[in-house]
């Protein structure tokens, strides 16, 4: 939750002291039903009713964590990696470097296993996690570690230990008993056998097949396991053609398969699709001087406290971050610039920024684009790279031979990034060209149509990017 003004960070921090008192409360008696006479078990029980009074004195998390931690000490259950994510990702075998005394013991005789944080998106925090007598009893942040440093936040340091021993947790499928569907309706969620809900699911999956795969649509999400049924993959066919899909959706035989991690991700599947290549590149914060953030969070608002430390060193260093987003998110709130804008529209916001810096500013990297891009590769008329006959190799036009030539030749002088020619009877054109004349109608008059973002502001927005290149 963002709280972004002190007024409704004291409401929030009140609701939660009194969610914090009825949940100390809840707990100790869920875990009296649960560990039944165990001393232990009480003791903790009790540990949980003390610390509940002091949590309006001391820090709400600290109780909280300390609290269940202390409990889980003395309920003694063997976990599962099945639930939860963080020892279920500690990998025993592959050792290295600093990483060769994992396992190391305390002088209490407690286990530390070294492991990774998967409780977030972000998922780039190492742990150390506690074991006692096979049950896990605390988890912190790796100091060795390179991202988070020794920190964590609350769901890795706390929210997933529960996950492992909580009497309530899923530990057999569901089958739901109420066919109708609503907000205010209740699914009638039942446990059946794992024989029976995979005979279920089988029988279902048969029949579509059997009817007709299309009728099957596969949705990667975080569940799956990405080796063996999830993940966009390339598997080359029979005729020696690569169909898209899943190990899962292609066995299948449907071509309904959507790349992401749910609904709110479209991003995966549609970059990818068109530019060969996820969105997921984060800017390198330690060196950058200047970051135009388009809806897209940075680290505080994931709240991984590696990134969220990043992103804090690099505004204290003097990094201007330049937010487009219609909310006032936590990176705006620390932003050089917030510029908010019309949903869905960011696209137009970028296009007019291409159209400033290669019409009005004329500034780039020209050599970088000339020898590090497919800019220069001369297109021909259909779309595609012009190819030599010979070689089937690309081509470019070379401007001090006024020559075409094989884009692999040392001999080039200069490559144009510019013009039309003509090559074996047929014209051509250099990449770059035509996404220069491609930018041409995108004017920032015309952004600020669509988006509502003034164009002096994407002239401004542009001209400092280049100029912080």
């Amino acid at each position: 939750m963002a709280c972004h003004t002190p007024l409704t960070r004291a409401r929030y921090l009140f609701r939660m002291k009194e969610l914090f008192e009825e949940y100390f409360e809840d707990i100790a008696q869920d875990y009296i039903k649960s560990c039944g006479e165990d001393p232990c078990a009480a003791q903790g029980v009790l540990l949980l009713k003390e610390n509940r009074k002091k949590a309006g004195q001391r820090g709400l998390k600290e109780i909280h964590y300390k609290s269940v931690c202390r409990v889980m000490e003395n309920v003694k259950r063997p976990y599962s990696s099945r639930f939860g994510g963080n020892p279920g990702s500690i990998d025993r075998s592959k050792t290295g470097g600093r990483m060769k005394n994992r396992n190391r013991q305390d002088s209490g005789g407690d286990q530390w296993l070294k492991g990774w944080c998967a409780m977030c998106l972000q998922n780039d925090c190492g742990i150390l996690v506690r074991v006692r007598d096979g049950v896990v009893v605390e988890i912190k942040g790796d100091p060795e570690c390179p991202s988070n440093k020794g920190k964590l936040c609350g769901r890795g340091a706390l929210a997933c230990i529960p996950g492992f021993y909580s009497p309530f947790r899923i530990r057999k499928p569901l089958k739901r008993t109420n066919p109708n569907k609503g907000l205010d309706e209740d699914p009638g969620w039942v446990e059946i056998g794992w024989d029976e809900a995979l005979d279920l699911v089988g029988s279902r999956l048969r029949g579509i097949r059997k009817e007709d795969p299309r009728k099957l649509v596969f949705m990667e999400g975080w569940g799956t396991a990405p080796g063996r049924f999830g993940r966009e993959v390339w598997l080359m066919q029979p005729d020696g053609h690569n169909k898209y899909g899943s190990p899962f959706s292609l066995a299948s035989g449907t071509p309904n398969c959507v790349g992401s991690h749910g609904p709110m991700c479209a991003i995966h599947y549609s970059s990818n699709l068109v530019h060969g290549v996820y969105p997921e590149q984060i800017a390198d914060l330690q060196y950058c001087k200047y970051l135009v953030a388009p809806g897209r969070t940075v680290g505080p608002n994931s709240a991984a406290t590696g990134a969220t430390k990043r992103f804090l060193d690099a505004i204290d260093r003097g990094m201007k971050l330049v937010v487009i987003d219609p909310r006032c998110s936590v990176e705006a709130s620390k932003a050089y610039r917030w510029i908010p804008i019309r949903p869905g529209t960011e696209l137009a916001f970028a296009l007019s920024m291409v159209h400033v810096i290669l019409y009005e500013l004329k500034e780039f990297d020209e050599w970088f684009v000339k020898n590090r891009t497919n800019g220069p590769y001369l297109i021909a008329e259909d779309g595609l790279y012009y190819r030599d006959p010979d070689t089937s190799k690309p081509m470019m036009w070379d401007a001090v031979a006024n020559k075409a030539k094989l884009f692999c030749d040392e001999d080039i002088a200069d490559p144009s990034l510019e013009g039309e020619f003509v090559v074996n009877g047929q014209k051509v054109r250099p990449a770059f060209f035509i996404i220069k004349e491609e930018m041409r109608p995108y004017t920032p008059e015309w952004a600020e149509k669509i988006s509502t973002v003034p164009a002096e502001i994407i002239r401004t927005v542009s001209r400092e990017f280049v100029e912080n290149a």
